[in-house]
């Protein structure tokens, strides 16, 4: 449940191995994805308009290999508070969707 794992990205830091994995997998999709032409274009055009630099995918997995695992758990602790998520639920069970929100203190 996405509600267990959120809970635990804060909780605990994420080992190095799942780390490395993570890393790798990114890396393969950022190389994949920059062999697209709109892909290429999206990127540029992303960059001047948010005034961001435009990096090399070297540049890019150097900034990648050098996120730790430290980094990783502050970041998680920001975005993924119980305070700023909010949850949506169609069914008939009530009960059920309330019990889903349990593992990230969510009251429903």
């Amino acid at each position: 449940m996405i509600g267990v794992e959120l809970d635990r990205i804060c909780a605990e830091p994420v080992d190095d191995e799942e780390l490395s994995r993570a890393r790798e997998h990114v890396k393969g999709r950022l190389a994949l994805s920059m062999e697209s032409t709109a892909s290429r274009m999206n990127r540029l055009g992303r960059s001047v308009l948010m005034d961001m630099p435009l990096l090399t995918l070297d540049e890019t997995i150097e900034r990648l290999d050098a996120v730790d695992a430290e980094q990783l758990s502050e970041l998680a602790q920001m975005l993924y508070p119980p305070t700023r998520l909010s949850a949506a639920g169609i069914g008939r069970e009530e009960g059920r969707f309330r019990e889903a929100l349990g593992p990230v203190g969510m009251a429903a």
